[in-house]
């Protein structure tokens, strides 16, 4: 069973090239991003995206070499108590992989170089945290955004980013800060 409050998003790194996924993730608008998908009830985050990048592009890693760089907290700005984050998502770099990363139905990879990464077909709030990650910062980011019931397309009011001294400790107490 899957838990629609919790996800991760894996990046693939080769030297100074960054793997992206080609994914319709929004209605008839093909969106660039990492290997990315929904953890399993019981599931850790680090199994999630063993698994993740296993069913999306068939490629091996160990749960050491996942390294957690980011969570990313969405909040609805719909919602009754706007506190209540919607979706956690935790994100991880990989650069020791095996296999060669392959398309799936629907999933298309590709390797990007760091200067060529495709932000403009990416979702509107990946840029100025994605940018931290792969500059060598871990970050916190907090997104408010407004979910159009019609569509279920989220439009972005507002994304901050932090780069907190110790990830580990805000993502085990889950320590928020709206403002």
């Amino acid at each position: 069973m899957t838990d629609r409050r919790n996800a991760v998003i894996t990046f693939l790194i080769d030297d100074d090239r960054i793997l992206l996924a080609e994914s319709n993730y929004r209605q008839n608008k093909i969106t660039w991003n990492g290997i990315s998908g929904y953890t399993e009830m019981r599931e850790s985050p680090e199994m999630a995206a063993i698994r993740e990048l296993y069913e999306e592009i068939k490629i091996h890693v160990n749960e050491t070499d996942l390294e957690k760089v980011g969570i990313i907290h969405y909040y609805d700005l719909q919602e009754k108590d706007v506190r209540q984050e919607t979706l956690t998502i935790t994100v991880f770099l990989c650069r020791r992989f095996s296999g060669e990363p392959r398309s799936t139905p629907g999933v298309y990879p590709r390797w990007f170089t760091f200067d060529d990464i495709p932000y403009s077909d990416m979702f509107d709030d990946t840029e100025p945290w994605l940018k931290k990650i792969l500059s060598g910062d871990e970050v916190i980011v907090e997104i408010l955004s407004r979910i159009d019931t019609q569509t279920g397309i989220s439009e972005v009011e507002n994304v901050l980013v932090r780069s907190p001294l110790l990830l580990n400790l805000f993502s085990r107490f889950n320590i928020v800060i709206l403002l």
